[in-house]
């Protein structure tokens, strides 16, 4: 058992897991502050790469958060020391694509860090150099929209194949609005490009089709601004905070604000309970992980670290059956076994949290390990629904897979 992570799990324990229907909540600080971090999950944990620290130096710093254990872990620092990078995961890597240097001017230099050996490599660089990019991963690629470098906005627009030799970038039809500090996420099989600044903060919302290689306007954002973090659950795309607020003394917007891809509409959603630009986001578990960033225009860094949860009605509902936490169709020893190593090692990357929760109390420890040992040996109770066959979970809580 690795001990330095029972104080998380304790503290966890006694906490109140559930957030019921639309909220946010505090977590643990992030262990250095930054802003202008890029950020992605990858099995279960959050990676937060790179940056501006206090003192406004660039920072290769690299740090992860396990939302189950509510505690951060130092890994591998980037081979160079960059801020506004573009972060995405694929394929069991996090990638770390472009950025800004010290001196503000884009790098075209691209890294991926295999996590079981903890080490970044360099891989095919991207077309041009830039950072503050709109990033996301459909159809197996990573797509990089916009940003800048030195002092220039740009529409650009590639794509990278993981493959042999660093994999490759393919160039696509330019973004039609140049934009930098914009968000980007995939929904429906379509890559959106969001808001963002360029001349002034744009409203604009571009969608790029990746079978006809065609981009089109569709329903603008009703909040304009830069520095935003993007979450997609589902069909639903999660803008949040950003900078350039002239209502506000701080400079920074509360607004969360969610677009339907399905519907091209946009709904309001709760602010920011600490309100932040220079963000990342990403989706797990059903709630949405915004580490770091800055409370103030400009630079100001932060260590609040906060999840969101959408309210119950923006969740497509996931199948699932109880017990079987490493999602392989049966629930037997291994889900135990997987359970106790994701609470007290490294692994598995393959989880499902709600399907973990055994005893259906609305949190993932070890009591759910100890009732599948029980049923499984012991001739314990029928573990709750759903149980048997996959189905609907009939428990609200803030778990998903």
């Amino acid at each position: 058992m690795n001990r330095r992570t029972l104080p998380a799990i304790l503290f966890l324990a006694a906490s109140d897991p559930v957030l019921c229907g639309e909220a946010w909540r505090s977590l643990a600080p992030v262990r250095t502050p930054r802003q202008e971090v890029g950020v992605a999950e990858l099995g279960g944990r959050v990676y937060v790469i790179g940056g501006i620290l206090a003192g406004g130096a660039a920072t290769g710093i690299v740090e992860r958060y396990d939302p189950l254990l509510d505690a951060w872990e130092p890994i591998a620092s980037l081979p160079r020391r960059l801020h506004h990078i573009g972060a995405a995961a694929l394929d069991g890597r996090v990638y770390a694509l472009g950025g800004l240097d010290g001196g503000f001017d884009g790098v075209n230099a691209c890294f991926r860090y295999d996590p079981e050996a903890d080490a970044w490599e360099d891989i095919a660089p991207l077309p041009t150099r830039r950072g503050a990019m709109g990033v996301a991963v459909l159809g197996g690629r990573i797509l990089a929209a916009g940003g800048q470098r030195t002092n220039a906005t740009v529409r650009e627009f590639a794509a990278f194949t993981p493959g042999p030799g660093g994999g490759s970038w393919e160039t696509l039809p330019d973004m039609p609005t140049a934009r930098n500090h914009l968000a980007a996420g995939a929904a429906l099989g379509f890559f959106f490009s969001i808001s963002g600044r360029g001349a002034g903060l744009r409203a604009e919302v571009e969608r790029y089709d990746p079978v006809l290689r065609v981009w089109s306007a569709v329903a603008p954002i009703p909040t304009p601004r830069g520095g935003i973090a993007l979450a997609a659950i589902g069909r639903r795309l999660y803008v949040f905070g950003g900078e350039g607020n002239r209502a506000v003394p701080s400079g920074v917007f509360p607004q969360t604000e969610m677009y339907d891809a399905d519907l091209d509409r946009w709904l309001n959603r709760l602010d920011m309970s600490i309100p932040r630009h220079g963000i990342g986001a990403v989706a797990l578990g059903g709630a949405i992980f915004i580490p770091g960033g800055s409370e103030v225009e400009g630079f100001g860094v932060s260590a609040a670290n906060t999840a969101y949860a959408p309210p119950a009605e923006d969740l497509d509902p996931a199948l699932f059956l109880r017990g079987d936490s490493n999602q392989d169709g049966a629930v037997d020893l291994s889900d135990a076994v997987a359970i106790l190593f994701r609470l007290f090692a490294e692994g598995p990357a393959a989880f499902c949290p709600d399907a973990a929760d055994a005893n259906d109390d609305g949190r993932v420890d070890i009591s759910d390990a100890i009732r599948i040992l029980e049923r499984l040996f012991l001739d314990g109770p029928v573990l709750p629904p759903p149980a048997g066959s996959a189905g609907l979970d009939p428990t609200p809580d803030a778990l998903g897979c």
